[in-house]
């Protein structure tokens, strides 16, 4: 049963943070008044029932407000249904089928309400269909095939994201490359192969990628400690390196069109500034209250205030930190959610139009739900392959 006793508090630990710019502006995350005073969450931990968690990564939310969570360890798809509450009981767990799951790492939702899901462990990416229910038995798994001239190429897909047109693209960590596919409907029609084959992209275990407002494709290098910027409409690409990265792992984007790259090993979040597709200052914070421990996933709610997933627990518990706009992201000022006892392993993180913040605990096949603290996603700039809301 969904259990709504867990108690989250705020932490104070220690501080460095190197400045700034352009991210001015107001719209505190729920979370942010009175940081650093002690106070609490309650929150949600669901588990058990009909979710059949089993290392459970990335998550994202659809256009309806529902929850989506692959299962790495067990070759499943989790949805936690907004009309039940997201009641354990209530949880649709998909497999089988046409499904052809295999450590299934991450979720995006496109423009149709189709889930699409990368497979680490068989180098293929699965699409459930809204038009089917979300059918096993009509899901469409995509392999290395050959669509005209160009080939998927895909070789332990881990990250994923979808564009202003609604073409799917890739992050092969195995092969260094990335793959873009091209939709007609839920087809497939066409697929292109971006390597650095005559290029210099710097590909080197691409990961957690994400689409900005220009339609260009932001990729963290988790093996090369850099990120490539590239450019969809001329087909050039930009390798960014700094002392800062340190197995920058994912991404998001916020509404001043600024990139965020969580840094595992260095346990700090990079920004890049960017005007017209150019980065224009790179930032990395670290420090301060952020309690960053191992940090993976990233998401952005509706005030651009910035919210992170600490994959280790810290002396006290998991956690999930929330850096503040309102204060320019001081480290001074950043949220750090503590869990206690840590559900183990926060691994994906999602804010919803509701302004909940949901998470993927990897290490005890949970998810936690904080409600309401946090803004919803309504401001957020949509793409046209963007659900809803979003």
């Amino acid at each position: 049963m969904k259990t709504r006793e867990q108690t989250l508090c705020r932490g104070v630990l220690g501080v460095i943070f190197l400045m700034l710019a352009a991210c001015s502006g107001g719209g505190g995350g729920g979370g942010s008044a009175g940081a650093n005073n002690g106070g609490g969450f309650k929150g949600v931990i669901i588990s058990g029932g009909n979710t059949n968690f089993s290392t459970p990564m990335g998550i994202a939310v659809d256009g309806a407000g529902n929850i989506w969570i692959p299962n790495y360890g067990n070759n499943s798809v989790t949805e936690l249904t907004k009309s039940s509450n997201y009641s354990n009981t209530g949880a649709v767990n998909i497999s089988g089928g046409t499904t052809n799951f295999s450590q299934p790492t991450f979720i995006v939702v496109d423009g149709a309400e189709n889930i699409w899901i990368p497979n680490h462990g068989n180098d293929s990416v699965t699409e459930l269909t809204a038009s089917s229910g979300y059918s096993a038995a009509s899901a469409i798994n995509i392999t290395n095939t050959t669509f005209g001239t160009s080939a998927t190429n895909f070789s332990s897909p881990d990250g994923i994201a979808i564009d202003g047109s609604g073409h799917i693209w890739v992050s092969n960590h195995h092969n260094n490359t990335v793959t873009r596919l091209t939709m007609t409907g839920a087809a497939v029609t066409s697929a292109v192969n971006f390597s650095d084959t005559g290029n210099n992209f710097g590909f080197n275990g691409p990961d957690g990628l994400v689409v900005d407002q220009s339609g260009n494709v932001w990729i963290p290098n988790d093996t090369g400690n850099s990120v490539t910027e590239l450019n969809t409409t001329n087909g050039t690409g930009v390798n960014i390196t700094s002392p800062g990265f340190s197995a920058p792992d994912a991404s998001a984007v916020d509404q001043s069109g600024n990139i965020w790259t969580t840094n595992t090993t260095g346990n700090s979040v990079t920004e890049f500034v960017v005007s017209s597709g150019t980065v224009t200052s790179a930032t990395t914070i670290f420090g301060g209250n952020t309690g960053f421990n191992a940090p993976t996933e990233i998401a952005v709610d509706g005030a651009g205030n910035i919210w992170i997933a600490n994959s280790n627990s810290n002396s006290i518990g998991a956690s999930v930190t929330e850096l503040t706009k309102s204060s320019g992201y001081a480290v001074g000022s950043a949220v750090n959610i503590l869990e206690s006892p840590p559900p183990g392993g926060p691994q994906g993180i999602a804010v919803d139009a509701a302004g909940n913040v949901w998470i993927a605990n990897s290490g005890d096949n949970s998810v936690t739900e904080l409600p309401g603290v946090a803004v919803g996603l309504t401001t957020l700039p949509a793409l046209a392959g963007a659900p809803p809301g979003s």
